[in-house]
Formats: structure tokens, sequence, C-alpha cells
């Protein structure tokens, strides 16, 4: 995860950037209801931050059917991976 954390330096992005893209980076494409629960965030606020980070080009979402799944751009992992979200650890608050 260390390539995650060196992104963000040229993002200057905060504590929360920072944790969105270590979930992603765990859990490759996983939907934002998925990563807002595991940061500890609502959904709509979790849209925006993974929309900003896409612009930034720190993630990139794929559209699949009616979900979006999002993915850390530059990591080791196959657009086809699939995420159960039982099993991302939720933040406790």
């Amino acid at each position: 995860m260390g390539g995650t954390d060196s992104k963000f330096g040229q993002l200057r992005g905060d504590e929360i950037d920072r944790d969105i893209a270590r979930v992603l980076d765990q859990n490759p494409g996983a939907i934002a209801r998925e990563v807002a629960a595991a940061a500890g965030l609502n959904e709509q606020t979790m849209r925006y931050r993974l929309l900003t980070l896409e612009l930034a080009g720190i993630v990139r979402s794929i559209k699949e059917r009616n979900r979006v799944r999002y993915y850390v751009i530059g990591s080791q992992t196959d657009e086809n991976t699939r995420t159960d979200a039982s099993r991302i650890p939720r933040k406790s608050r």
C-alpha cells in the first residue's frame, strides 16, 4: 500500500482520502456504499470524494449494470475482481 500513499502525496489528500484509497486498494471493485461503510462516512459524502479522486486521477470507476465499481489506478488489480460487502471491515466511530 505504500504506492497508494505516494499517490496521495502529489494530491495533498487528507486522511479521509488516504482511508478511501486504502479501502479500495484492499477491496478492488467496491461500490460507494461499501467504501462509505468501511470509512465511516455517509454515502453522499463518499460519492463526492470518489468523484474528486477520480478527477484527480487517483481512482477510476467502471460502470457495471446498475452499479459503479471503483479501483485505485496503478494497483495490481484485475478489473474483473468482485467484492463481497460482508468481508469489508467497517470503521468504528
